[in-house]
Protein backbone atom coordinates (compact mmCIF):
# COMPACT_ATOMS: atom_id res chain seq x y z
CA UNK A 1 0.00 0.00 0.00
CA UNK A 2 0.88 3.55 -0.76
CA UNK A 3 0.40 7.35 0.29
CA UNK A 4 -1.95 9.80 -1.66
CA UNK A 5 1.33 11.38 -2.62
CA UNK A 6 3.24 7.76 -3.96
CA UNK A 7 -0.06 6.83 -5.98
CA UNK A 8 -0.35 10.35 -7.49
CA UNK A 9 3.68 10.09 -8.62
CA UNK A 10 3.28 6.95 -9.78
CA UNK A 11 0.22 7.80 -12.22
CA UNK A 12 1.84 11.03 -13.13
CA UNK A 13 5.09 8.87 -14.05
CA UNK A 14 2.98 6.57 -16.13
CA UNK A 15 1.24 9.16 -17.79
CA UNK A 16 4.42 11.03 -19.02
CA UNK A 17 6.13 8.15 -20.14
CA UNK A 18 3.38 7.20 -22.53
CA UNK A 19 3.33 11.09 -23.58
CA UNK A 20 -0.78 10.89 -22.34
CA UNK A 21 -2.94 13.41 -20.66
CA UNK A 22 -5.14 12.02 -17.53
CA UNK A 23 -8.35 14.26 -19.34
CA UNK A 24 -7.63 12.48 -22.61
CA UNK A 25 -7.85 8.90 -20.98
CA UNK A 26 -10.58 9.77 -18.51
CA UNK A 27 -12.85 10.86 -21.72
CA UNK A 28 -11.88 7.73 -23.52
CA UNK A 29 -13.39 5.82 -20.69
CA UNK A 30 -15.85 7.50 -20.42
CA UNK A 31 -15.53 9.20 -17.40
CA UNK A 32 -16.01 13.15 -16.09
CA UNK A 33 -13.17 14.98 -17.80
CA UNK A 34 -11.28 16.21 -15.12
CA UNK A 35 -11.74 12.63 -12.53
CA UNK A 36 -7.92 11.96 -12.82
CA UNK A 37 -6.58 15.30 -13.54
CA UNK A 38 -8.28 16.79 -9.67
CA UNK A 39 -6.71 13.65 -8.01
CA UNK A 40 -2.98 14.12 -9.30
CA UNK A 41 -3.67 17.80 -8.73
CA UNK A 42 -4.86 17.26 -5.18
CA UNK A 43 -8.27 18.09 -5.51
CA UNK A 44 -9.83 14.75 -4.39
CA UNK A 45 -8.49 11.96 -2.43
CA UNK A 46 -9.28 9.23 -4.41
CA UNK A 47 -9.79 7.41 -7.39
CA UNK A 48 -13.31 5.58 -8.16
CA UNK A 49 -11.93 1.79 -7.83
CA UNK A 50 -12.93 1.06 -11.86
CA UNK A 51 -10.42 3.84 -12.76
CA UNK A 52 -7.76 2.06 -10.40
CA UNK A 53 -8.40 -1.21 -11.97
CA UNK A 54 -7.96 0.40 -15.67
CA UNK A 55 -4.97 2.53 -14.30
CA UNK A 56 -3.17 -0.70 -13.57
CA UNK A 57 -3.85 -2.47 -16.36
CA UNK A 58 -2.88 0.08 -19.12
CA UNK A 59 -0.02 0.97 -17.44
CA UNK A 60 1.24 -2.10 -16.04
CA UNK A 61 1.20 -1.00 -12.94
CA UNK A 62 0.65 -3.50 -9.68
CA UNK A 63 -2.60 -2.66 -8.12
CA UNK A 64 -1.42 -3.39 -4.83
CA UNK A 65 1.21 0.22 -5.33
CA UNK A 66 -2.40 2.18 -6.49
CA UNK A 67 -4.36 1.29 -2.97
CA UNK A 68 -3.84 4.43 -0.83
CA UNK A 69 -3.01 3.11 2.99
CA UNK A 70 -5.28 5.33 5.02
CA UNK A 71 -3.92 6.51 8.48
CA UNK A 72 -6.34 5.75 11.23
CA UNK A 73 -7.41 7.90 13.99
CA UNK A 74 -6.24 6.95 17.23
CA UNK A 75 -9.01 6.22 19.28
CA UNK A 76 -9.94 7.87 22.57
CA UNK A 77 -9.25 6.03 25.74
CA UNK A 78 -12.27 5.15 27.68
CA UNK A 79 -12.00 5.86 31.36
Amino acid sequence: MSTVQEVRNRIQQAFDRKEESPITVALEWEFERNHIRDFLDGKKESLKPEVLLMLSDRYSIPLNLLIIKRQRKKQKAVA
